[in-house]
């Protein structure tokens, strides 16, 4: 398997794929990128793994604004 490399746009997609409410050809359009270009990063492992990473913190920060005291 080929060496994944990070660049601002892969980190730019993965940010909006796991804080955007948008379909895979919004988000690619958003990106100037293809539709496969984005599936293709979204299979590698480390990719996935930072989405995740990405959308549980959103998720705890929601959470923390959220949260009544």
């Amino acid at each position: 398997m080929e060496n994944f490399k990070w660049t601002p746009l892969k980190y730019r997609a993965a940010f909006l794929l796991a804080t955007e409410l948008k379909k895979y050809y919004e988000i690619a359009d958003m990106l100037g990128v293809t539709v496969q270009t984005l599936w293709n990063w979204r299979q590698n492992k480390e990719f996935s793994r930072e989405v995740k990473r990405i959308s549980d913190a959103e998720t705890r920060a929601w959470l923390k604004s959220r949260a009544r005291f």
